[in-house]
């Protein structure tokens, strides 16, 4: 009896799971650069995450990185439905220090879905404020 029950709740949960779209995970650190309005620096300390379910417009992705010149962070407002594969399109925060460089400016986020040890590169304002981090882990889930 209990099986006569299973078989149609599978019946529509298996093509659901079998239609489920990528999930990509990237974090990167240090070796880093950093780009402040044409100027580019190294960076004394870095860490960047990601995660973005391919196709859709569900992500997230944070950054921050030390140089001599402060503490940069990088946050992803909003996704943009221009996304596709192999760039993460969207909106992005940059602040130094904990004041606000750039709101809501477009930007995006490339090599998510490499190996370890290739650059992971976050770049906003037409490149005005740009991160290329080291990826140290990946993963592709489904």
């Amino acid at each position: 009896m209990m099986s006569r029950r299973l078989v149609p709740v599978l019946a529509v949960l298996l093509p659901t799971l079998a239609s489920a779209a990528s999930v990509y995970n990237t974090w990167a650190g240090t070796p880093a650069s950093l780009t402040t309005l044409g100027t580019v620096t190294s960076a004394s300390d870095a860490k960047a995450s990601s995660s973005w379910t391919f196709g859709t417009s569900y992500a997230f992705a944070y950054a921050r990185a030390r140089s001599s010149a402060g503490l940069y962070e990088f946050q992803l407002v909003s996704v943009s439905p221009a996304t596709a594969g192999g760039q993460l399109n969207g909106y992005w925060n940059v602040s130094r220090d904990g004041v606000l460089l750039c709101s809501q400016c477009q930007g995006s986020a490339t090599g998510y879905t490499s190996a370890p040890g290739k650059p992971f590169t976050i770049s906003v304002d037409n490149g005005n404020y740009k991160l290329t981090a080291t990826i140290t882990a990946f993963n592709d889930f489904f």
